[in-house]
């Protein structure tokens, strides 16, 4: 019974198809599109009467823009001077010295001249007033050479050999003799004016220190 009334309401499905399908082919004039599934789009046909899409818009092509010219390589920079060093400060000069720059020694600025002047030494042949020049060495100084030898000596002491004794300078009692001598001039620049004798042990030292410039008078 049941599959009686199955097949008669299929039958009745397919006779209602049909007939819709005759009246559609009469009544329009379009032909039927048939709908295909996964078609790209919205998947329906198109409407009738409906325009057709407008083209989309052409881009327009990027301009070329044109190679830049190569920049020019740097110019090397010049490499920096080195410094000059710096310059050490030169020593203070002795008393009565100059300084000679390049050579790094000690000179005479020019010339020594001394007058010495001798008496009471009881020897006639050293008595007298004498004149010494030392750069070059000249003068009536009967011993110039070696005098002049013995203030380059002097001049490299630090001590001033024509400088009196210290006061409060313990000296021994004892004498040399009358003697004295009497140095005057200019000695590595500085004016001399010293008076020696031999009073005492200090007094003689003294003396001896400045011979041959002063005369010997040891017997």
């Amino acid at each position: 019974m049941l599959r009686r009334i199955a097949l008669t309401t299929s039958a009745s499905l397919v006779m209602i198809a049909a007939s819709a399908s005759a009246a559609g082919a009469v009544a329009s004039p379009f032909p039927l599109v048939p709908f295909v599934s996964g078609v790209a789009g919205s998947g329906a046909a198109p409407e009738p009467g409906a325009s057709a899409p407008e083209p989309a818009e052409r881009a327009e092509p990027v301009e070329r823009t044109e190679p830049t010219e190569p920049q020019e390589p740097a110019e090397p920079t010049e490499p920096a001077e080195p410094a000059e060093p710096a310059e050490s400060a030169e020593p203070a000069a002795p008393r009565g010295q100059a300084r000679a720059g390049s050579q790094g020694r000690w000179v005479a600025p020019e010339s020594d001249r001394l007058t010495v002047t001798i008496s009471e030494t009881g020897n006639t042949r050293t008595d007298g007033r004498y004149e010494l020049q030392c750069g070059p060495t000249g003068g009536t100084h009967p011993a110039a050479e070696a005098a002049c030898g013995r203030l380059d000596e002097l001049a490299g002491g630090e001590a001033d050999p024509f400088a009196p004794v210290p006061e409060g300078t313990y000296c021994t009692q004892q004498t040399g003799g009358p003697a004295t001598a009497r140095v005057t001039g200019t000695w590595r620049g500085q004016p001399v004016d010293a008076t020696f004798t031999q009073v005492d042990g200090c007094e003689i030292s003294r003396w001896q220190n400045l011979e041959p410039i002063l005369p010997s008078t040891r017997s």
